[in-house]
């Protein structure tokens, strides 16, 4: 016998509400991280003014290559973080383990597109984008608070 058809249209709306709201908090916890990570390259680009460049290369101490690495891991940690924290609805450890490794691999590919933009557009480019990311930040955590589940 099967299900009534009622039923199987309730199932299939508590789904796509599930759905909509995992995309919802990953997207925000990727933005969230790319925020961060835009910003420290913004202070990077600030320090690197007032660094003299090494002769020997590359130096790890610099003032810019530390904010460099901290700010970056930083990120790609607060978006894996973000992502684990606003996906608690979901209850299962898996699902959300899962889910903000995904957002944090999202991260890292979008990230990439910051050094080509400082490098065409300088600071002026990445505040943009900075300030792009506030405004998409503010629209998915409202949309995100509308598809939190009961």
């Amino acid at each position: 016998m099967s299900a009534p058809r009622s039923f199987e249209a309730d199932e299939r709306a508590i789904i796509r509400a599930v759905v909509r709201f995992t995309i919802a908090s990953i997207a925000l916890a990727v933005v969230f991280g790319l925020l961060i990570i835009t910003a420290t390259v913004m202070g990077v680009r600030f320090l690197q003014q007032f660094t003299p460049p090494s002769s020997g290369g590359v130096s790890l101490g610099s003032p810019p290559a530390l904010l460099l690495l901290v700010g970056t891991g930083g990120g790609l940690l607060l978006s894996v973080l973000t992502g684990w924290a606003l996906l608690a609805p979901l209850g299962s450890t898996f699902r959300r383990g899962g889910f903000a490794m995904v957002g944090g691999f999202a991260t890292v590919i979008l990230m990439l597109f910051t050094m080509p933009l400082s490098r065409a557009m300088g600071q002026p480019g990445l505040l943009l984008l900075l300030g792009g990311e506030v405004v998409l930040l503010i629209a998915l955590y409202l949309i995100r608070r509308r598809l939190v589940p009961e």
